[in-house]
């Protein structure tokens, strides 16, 4: 029986990745599904099955677009080559079958940033040749003839996909992300009073915790947290745990940003809060 050919693309694979548990996911359920496991990366970082074809492709990149832009042709050139039955690209690669919204669209993604950014350099930021780039090549991507299908997955997305490009919402299908809940499970109080302990939380206090990066784009849901600390409770504590596959000081400009920003949206309740950044290596 012939296996039909699926590649899929993500330019760099990194396991502490969102996007890449996303790619090691699908590949360990696509295993037993007659299919070929193909993935074109630059980089492959981690463990792998036998069954799955490791495709590096890493032309030389001098600067971010030189680094998209190669990558792109240098990967749509190798899934012509082989003639793959299907395509699921995780990058904005026009000629791609299916593509995988992890990142949103990256225009509104912008307007996000500018929102908390003075009028000179949210200029800038939309002027910018990197930036415009992306665009650019979103749009190619949305609007080639080969796309049959989006993945993204949150209705907000698939909403500014339509909105922007044009685009029929029969084509786009949104997949929640999944829990793992074997591995995710509700701590008991003792591994609630150990942690509280590690990291010097009171056992009183109410947490909530930011996980990930990019609140520029998560704005909407921190004024929601926000706006139930103001009448839940009294005193609350904001964790930000963000994941990085090195370590960063924590004094580091960029992570004491973040703290700002939930600093600013809580700035007119009246309540008292601590905010706090933990770094995890994990």
């Amino acid at each position: 029986m012939k296996l039909h050919r699926l590649a899929i693309v993500r330019q760099k694979y990194r396991p502490d990745g969102g996007a890449e548990r996303f790619v090691s996911r699908a590949l360990t359920a696509l295993s037993n599904q007659n299919l070929e496991l193909n993935v074109i990366t630059r980089e492959w970082q981690g463990e792998k099955q036998d069954d799955w074809h490791i495709h590096i492709c890493d032309p030389r990149k001098w600067g971010r677009i030189s680094r998209e832009r190669g990558f792109a042709h240098a990967a749509r050139a190798l899934w012509q080559q082989q003639q793959f039955d299907i395509v699921q690209s995780h990058e904005r690669i026009p000629g791609c079958d299916i593509y995988r919204a992890g990142d949103g669209v990256h225009r509104r993604w912008l307007l996000q940033r500018t929102r908390i950014l003075p009028a000179w350099r949210a200029k800038l930021l939309m002027h910018d040749r990197y930036h415009r780039y992306v665009m650019h090549a979103e749009r190619e991507m949305y609007q080639a003839p080969e796309l049959k299908a989006v993945i993204c997955n949150a209705e907000m997305i698939k909403r500014e996909i339509v909105e922007d490009f044009d685009i029929d919402a029969k084509k786009i299908h949104v997949i929640y992300n999944s829990i793992d809940s074997s591995r995710f499970v509700p701590a008991e109080e003792r591994q609630r009073a150990v942690l509280r302990q590690q990291f010097g939380l009171p056992a009183d206090t109410v947490i909530f915790c930011f996980v990930g990066s990019g609140f520029e784009r998560k704005k909407r849901r921190c004024h929601f947290i926000s706006f139930l600390m103001v009448y839940c409770c009294r005193r609350c504590m904001i964790l930000s745990l963000t994941s990085y596959l090195k370590q960063w000081p924590v004094d580091c400009p960029s992570l004491r940003q973040r703290v700002a920003v939930v600093q600013n949206l809580l700035s007119k309740a009246r309540t008292g809060f601590t905010v706090m950044h933990l770094i995890s290596t994990h």
